[in-house]
């Protein structure tokens, strides 16, 4: 833990760190709030309107994307200046759409990526970690596939191929796709009955829930699922194979889809073609965000075709024992 200038309730989050396995990397977020005196006047001038009167902390993640990546650069400093990383391992990307730094822990090894949380990170990172409690097969198969990825040059937001977020979704989505079911559809871990698709999820904007409620149901639920979900063997899940080949075919309907889209809904465990929103940009393939319906977390690809074909030739010569 440490603190920045005029920066207040730091917190360093460990996304997933109940997944870390030997090898594989952190995500990290920065949370946290900065006081109005510190923010240049154009910052200033785009947080004013949401700023209560005489208010004078503002949250990390409302602030514009040049006043974030200014907080990185102090908080690498810092992270070199307390021996936590040397200068030659840190790696700057903050003209991404989410700016973050890159660093390996001297002491360990490990290698972490740091940004400024979203409003909804740590409820996201509880949630997946009462995901991991549903089924046994999730954290591990999860790291698996984050590390072939990874080795593959295919776990990077910022170049246009999957963030870690939308990794753990695909993950979450093959589970709910076995025969039978290693996790059931999320939303059963907070509603008795499936929600209409109309009705706002947990962090959409306009949503009125009690978070903390929420988190409890969520653990209490994944307790009572797992008692269903985890009796299965997992022997099938645990194979990257099933992954490789099941992700292959939903990327082959992602290319060949004329006018529609492929989304995968982990919500309610759903594989659906749906026409491209009118008026907005239209992507191949949508991994819907679980707590936003309006949120696509394979925005990072985008309409670049020749990523998707490159990782649909990676997921056929890999799901045939070929070396791409």
């Amino acid at each position: 833990m440490f603190t920045l200038p005029a920066v207040t309730n730091i917190l360093l989050l460990m996304g997933f760190v109940h997944f870390h396995i030997a090898c594989s990397d952190l995500d990290l977020a920065l949370k946290g709030y900065v006081h109005v005196a510190f923010l240049t006047k154009s910052a200033l001038k785009q947080v004013a309107p949401n700023l209560a009167p005489g208010q004078e902390w503002v949250g990390l993640n409302s602030l514009d994307q040049g006043t974030r990546a200014q907080l990185l650069r102090q908080a690498a400093n810092l992270l070199v200046s307390h021996g936590i990383t040397r200068r030659d391992r840190l790696q700057y990307i903050l003209h991404a759409r989410v700016p973050l730094i890159k660093f390996r822990d001297a002491r360990y090894g490990i290698d972490c990526d740091l940004s400024i949380g979203g409003d909804g990170t740590e409820y996201k990172a509880q949630f997946f970690k009462h995901v991991g409690e549903v089924n046994d097969a999730f954290a591990p198969l999860y790291c698996i596939i984050k590390l072939w990825m990874k080795a593959h040059l295919m776990n990077d937001g910022s170049t246009g191929t999957f963030n870690s977020h939308c990794l753990a979704l695909l993950t979450v989505f093959y589970l709910q796709s076995c025969k039978p079911p290693l996790l059931p559809p999320l939303y059963t871990l907070l509603f008795r009955d499936r929600p209409d698709p109309s009705q706002l999820r947990l962090l959409a904007e306009g949503a009125q829930y009690n978070r903390d409620q929420a988190m409890e149901v969520s653990r209490q639920r994944s307790s009572a699922a797992r008692r269903q979900f985890n009796s299965q063997p997992n022997m099938l899940a645990l194979d990257l194979a099933g992954f490789v080949d099941f992700m292959g075919d939903v990327l082959k309907q992602a290319l060949s889809a004329a006018n529609s889209t492929v989304r995968l809904s982990t919500w309610y465990a759903e594989q659906q073609l749906v026409p491209p929103p009118a008026g907005l940009k239209a992507y191949y393939l949508t991994v819907e965000e679980p707590f936003d319906a309006s949120d696509n977390c394979a925005r990072t690809f985008g309409s670049k075709v020749r990523v998707l074909c490159r990782l649909e030739g990676l997921l056929f010569h890999s799901s045939r024992g070929e070396v791409p």
